[in-house]
């Protein structure tokens, strides 16, 4: 595996829990921290991987001391390489022990070691940063884009990851005008999902009423949409998306689940 520091010098020690340790920036006990979650089986598809390569800022928020390190899109023995410039090859022995990074089912960003286990793992925070867990808190960012672009496609690509395909869904049985609903069977709103061509390729415009009440879908402000895996898409004006399947009832709802539900029901 290739590694190396981005800036300043670490220095890496092995504990007797096989711990990774780094001048003062430690990377979470691995022996110590239950894995949590199970790497996504096979392949990412292709626009997920796109969002998730690339370079990463890993930091220690106790001692400001932040590493650039590299998600490689190429298999490794466990995962796929995860690397730093090769500068730091030699200070960083111990990172022999993380065979690479993965993402597991509950949508988190992982490390794994040298047998596939998940050692640690990193959740969604705000303002596109993901962190582990106390007490050896260390914070991932994502580096590169423009206003949040990167921070926004990969917390996208994170919720793709660990979509199943379902029954195909075509825009020309999606095209309409949309009641939107926090109590199934109460909308609050609408929203029309047009056949006017959106700006990106493959999206349509879609227009939120203007008289709508509910705060958090007021803050979303989707203005586009399409259809993927058998899912419809809403698309955020700043480029975040939240995904939607279709139930025997032919409401839409969040798939997969995060935060509070939203309900979209054809008028």
């Amino acid at each position: 595996m290739t590694v190396a520091c981005a800036r300043g010098t670490w220095r890496w020690a092995v504990s007797a829990l096989g711990a990774l340790v780094v001048a003062g920036l430690a990377l979470p006990a691995f022996a110590q921290e239950a894995a949590r979650g199970q790497p996504v089986a096979g392949d990412l598809p292709a626009n997920v991987m796109d969002a998730l390569a690339g370079p990463w800022d890993l930091t220690n928020p106790r001692t400001r001391k932040t590493c650039r390190v590299q998600f490689g899109a190429g298999r490794a023995t466990h995962g796929y390489v995860l690397g730093v410039p090769p500068a730091c090859r030699a200070t960083a022995p111990a990172l022999a022990q993380i065979s690479g990074w993965a993402v597991t089912q509950d949508r988190r960003i992982a490390f794994l070691d040298a047998s596939g286990q998940v050692a640690t793992e990193f959740r969604a925070e705000k303002e596109g940063r993901y962190a582990s867990p106390d007490p050896d808190r260390m914070v991932l960012a994502p580096v590169g884009g423009q206003a949040g672009d990167r921070a926004n496609a990969v917390s996208t690509a994170l919720a793709k990851a660990v979509m199943t395909d379902l029954p195909a869904l075509t825009p020309d049985v999606v095209f309409g005008l949309y009641g939107v609903a926090r109590d199934k069977y109460k909308p609050i709103c609408s929203i029309e999902l047009t056949s006017r061509p959106a700006p990106r390729r493959g999206q349509y415009v879609a227009i939120l009423s203007g008289g709508c009440l509910d705060s958090g879908l007021k803050l979303f402000d989707p203005t586009s949409w399409y259809t993927e895996r058998g899912r419809l898409h809403l698309v955020a004006r700043k480029g975040h998306e939240q995904s939607f399947a279709q139930g025997p009832d032919r409401i839409f709802e969040k798939n997969p689940p995060s935060g509070a539900q939203i309900y979209l029901k054809k008028q």
